[in-house]
């Protein structure tokens, strides 16, 4: 009596279609492949949770699922680009979705069948759905997934929000920027993204120069120009004229913005 139970004890299993070849393995069984197919499929399972591992055939590990499976169910997986997908499942006597993979002698148009695809909807989790194609890589011109039709969200599904637009960046504006000498007799030239804005020579002590609201790259050079005193970028923001004060052996100031709108170099 304990032999017939046995023998009629309902069996689960797992198939797994590979794109390329790979070591594939269910509960630390490896698998083999039937010939001239990469079909591969797991018998006589105990209902409960079996794990699927996938490994190259130096038998170094790719990925790995696990799955749950009842009585008689079978699960199918799909393989391709180092990931494992579960792509169907049903009952263990029921053509599996994997089955029509292996019969795919090249990939070619949308529809599948003759021309070389297999077609099947999936759920996106949002109310719609996605039909796609199935190809085999290097047995056609196509890629391994391609999506080929997306079907409109069901009534009263519910619909992504929408990302917020990003604010605008700020238009630059015209802002002027005094430099002055804390030294008068420091006699200087002043750029601004490599030209001559300003002249200081003996008793002058300001140069007002307008510039656009934005980074700024600004050198300081003795007057003969054999020697640069200073050099860096000014952050010139919006508002009321920025103050730029300098000397040959005072340094740099930014009177009224943060310190951090001089970075010298």
């Amino acid at each position: 009596m304990f032999f017939l139970l046995a023998h009629f004890a309902a069996a689960a299993e797992i198939t797994v279609f590979t794109q390329t070849p790979a070591a594939v393995s269910v509960d630390g069984q490896l698998l083999e492949y039937d010939e001239a197919s990469l079909l591969l499929v797991a018998r006589n399972l105990k209902a409960g949770k079996h794990t699927v591992k996938v490994e190259s055939l130096a038998r170094k590990a790719i990925t790995q699922m696990e799955v749950t499976l009842q009585g008689t169910e079978r699960a199918d997986f799909v393989y391709g680009q180092r990931t494992l997908g579960k792509v169907g499942g049903g009952l263990v006597g029921e053509q599996a979705v994997t089955a029509g993979y292996a019969r795919v002698p090249s990939f070619g148009g949308a529809s599948g069948g003759a021309a070389g695809g297999v077609s099947m909807a999936v759920d996106d989790g949002m109310g719609g759905g996605v039909t796609m194609a199935v190809g085999v890589p290097g047995m056609g011109n196509g890629p391994a997934f391609v999506v080929i039709q997306t079907a409109p969200a069901a009534p009263g599904a519910p619909v992504p929000p929408t990302p917020p637009t990003p604010p605008a960046p700020p238009k630059p504006e015209p802002v002027q920027v005094v430099f002055s000498l804390k030294d008068s007799f420091d006699m200087s030239n002043v750029y601004v993204d490599g030209k001559r804005v300003a002249e200081f020579r003996t008793g002058d002590k300001e140069k007002i120069v307008t510039l656009m609201s934005g980074t700024h790259t600004v050198e300081v050079k003795d007057f003969t120009e054999f020697e640069t005193w200073f050099k860096g970028t000014l952050n010139v923001t919006a508002g009321e004229p920025l103050r730029f004060g300098f000397g040959e052996e005072d340094g740099v100031e930014v009177y009224n913005r943060p310190a951090s709108a001089w970075m010298p170099r």
